[in-house]
């Protein structure tokens, strides 16, 4: 009823109920119109979420070029999550020239303003060395700042590092354990599957270790959080 009357928010809460299928099915059809109606009635989070349903062809094609624009807006309409994700099209050249002094620009200015997966953003951007000097001690700083501010993606780099041994890290699967343990509580997709890969190579022992080390490293994250603000 709120939607009906113009309410921006209504629609947007709308389309992210449509495209999660929370209350019934997923529709993205319908999730795109309640979308639309929100960017049209410039409310920030659906214009954000629009863009994503382009970027990633969700229940349509792809089109990049249209996800920058609705970025683009949504930074103008005061989202920082759109600067974390424009960064990210500008870091692969995906829908805008590729330009990663620019992604860079976006993903520090996201960071400022509290989005946590710009942390892994940067350390990607790092690590991949797309445009920017390739250096995996730098990627690994980031992934270990977003990781101790609970993001659940850094956790599980953090985990990846310790299980390959890079970025100046001595190879640990104990920790590399206990980082995709935490990494996979905290819902990141791709931990699940590096905590099977890591737990078919530790003995029981470290195993044991990994688990006694994971409440240090949560309540290590409760205080970062707490005095960042976070919670």
């Amino acid at each position: 009823k709120a939607a009906a009357q113009g309410d921006g928010e209504s629609e947007a809460e709308l389309g992210s109920m449509y495209w999660e299928g929370e209350g019934g099915p997923k529709d993205f059809a319908q999730a795109r119109v309640h979308l639309e109606q929100a960017a049209a009635l410039k409310n920030a989070w659906g214009t954000v979420n629009l863009g994503t349903l382009n970027e990633l062809g969700i229940g349509q094609p792809v089109n990049p070029v249209a996800a920058a624009h609705l970025y683009e807006e949504a930074i103008r309409l005061g989202n920082a999550r759109a600067l974390d994700r424009l960064g990210s099209l500008y870091a692969r050249g995906v829908g805008v020239p590729q330009d990663p002094v620019r992604a860079r620009e976006l993903f520090l200015e996201a960071i400022q303003k509290g989005v946590l997966h710009a942390w892994s953003s940067l350390g990607v951007l790092h690590m991949d060395g797309a445009g920017v000097p390739k250096s995996d001690s730098e990627a690994v700083r980031y992934f270990f700042m977003g990781a101790y501010l609970g993001e659940p993606q850094c956790e599980n780099n953090v985990g990846a590092f310790y299980h390959h041994g890079r970025g100046g890290l001595n190879r640990d699967l104990v920790n590399a354990y206990a980082w995709f343990k935490i990494a996979d509580a905290a819902g990141d997709p791709t931990a699940k599957g590096n905590l099977a890969s890591v737990d078919r190579e530790i003995s029981m022992l470290q195993r044991v270790r990994g688990d006694l080390l994971i409440p240090d490293i949560q309540a290590d994250i409760r205080r970062r959080r707490s005095l960042a603000r976070l919670d």
